[in-house]
């Protein structure tokens, strides 16, 4: 009996949203009061659930970095998804301030493709969820998943 074995990417999703953002030109790297109250409203109304990190909170200068000293960057902030419903709605915030997004994911590349500054980063590193069908038929694994989690 043959089984079949699909891997769901939230990253998918985040790419796609993402790709329509030609043209869009990224605030400067400390003007984060358009794009942060808009995060900050859609959080208090809990429509995003994770965690947001801005220029000026205590863990930004470590949460910035990437796993590569060769690369530095200062993200307009940081949102921490749980969901895909987090990934949205802060990519609408994105769009409605011409913010650049760029995803981060399990933490394992290290050219720094996830940092930019002046972008928002959303890192997708706690969505770490797998689960099997009943069936056998299809696994999904969190694209903030690593080997160490998902096997």
């Amino acid at each position: 009996m043959a089984s079949c074995l699909i891997l769901t990417v939230n990253v998918v999703l985040l790419a796609v949203l993402v790709a329509g953002q030609d043209g869009v030109e990224s605030e400067n790297v400390f003007q984060t009061s358009g794009i942060g109250s808009c995060l900050d409203e859609k959080q208090r109304d809990g429509l995003i659930k994770g965690d947001i990190v801005y220029p000026g909170n205590s863990t930004y200068g470590v949460k910035r970095r990437t796993t590569s000293l060769l690369f530095s960057a200062w993200p307009v902030g940081i949102v921490y998804a749980t969901s895909e419903e987090d990934i949205v709605e802060a990519v609408k915030c994105a769009n409605e301030y011409r913010t650049r997004v760029t995803p981060r994911s399990g933490g394992h590349g290290n050219a720094g493709q996830a940092a930019m500054s002046g972008a928002l980063t959303i890192d997708v590193s706690r969505m770490k969820n797998v689960s099997l069908a009943e069936d056998l038929s299809l696994v999904t694994v969190g694209s903030g998943s690593t080997a160490g989690n998902a096997v």
